[in-house]
This record gives structure tokens, C-alpha cells and sequence, in this order.
């Protein structure tokens, strides 16, 4: 079972809470879509290598990691269209 979060990892993007959230709602959305209103099983895991704490975070299968990816993707993408304002 894989998070949102190890995925950003595995494709080596640049991680921001940002991108995790909001592709994280698109993700969770598209396994809505897929399942019938179900939301994905959730796991409680520790928030960050650097910080305490535990949250629960969607977790789900291996063999969803390829629209994971499309859809972190997607994401990113349209993050790396977008000027810096204040470049």
C-alpha cells in the first residue's frame, strides 16, 4: 500500500504541501469514481521524517500507482507552466 506522499518521492518531484494536497484530492477523487463512492482505506503513519506526530493518510494499492503517477503528473506540470510572481 503506497501514499500519495511516497509517490511524490518515488517520481523524485519536489514535494510541497501544496501539490500533495491538491493532487492528493484529485487522487482520492478518481478512486471515488472508480469504486463506487468509496473512499480509500486509511493508515496511520508518521507526518514526516523530520517532525513527530502521526496522521492518517489514504493509503492504496500497488496496482493504482500508475494513475497516482498520471495524476501527480498532471499536476506538476501545470506547476511548472505557472510563472513565479515574484521572480
Amino acid at each position: 500500500m503506497v501514499t500519495v506522499r511516497d509517490r511524490i518521492r518515488a517520481l523524485g518531484l519536489a514535494y510541497s504541501k501544496r501539490l500533495h494536497w491538491s493532487a492528493g484530492a484529485a487522487i482520492r477523487e478518481r478512486w471515488r469514481d472508480l469504486h463506487d463512492g468509496e473512499l480509500p482505506e486509511k493508515q496511520l503513519r508518521q507526518k514526516t521524517l523530520r517532525d513527530g506526530g502521526s496522521h492518517c493518510f489514504a493509503v492504496y494499492p500497488d496496482d493504482f500507482v500508475p494513475e497516482i503517477d498520471r495524476i501527480l503528473r498532471t499536476f506538476q506540470a501545470a506547476r511548472d507552466r505557472q510563472r513565479d510572481l515574484f521572480a
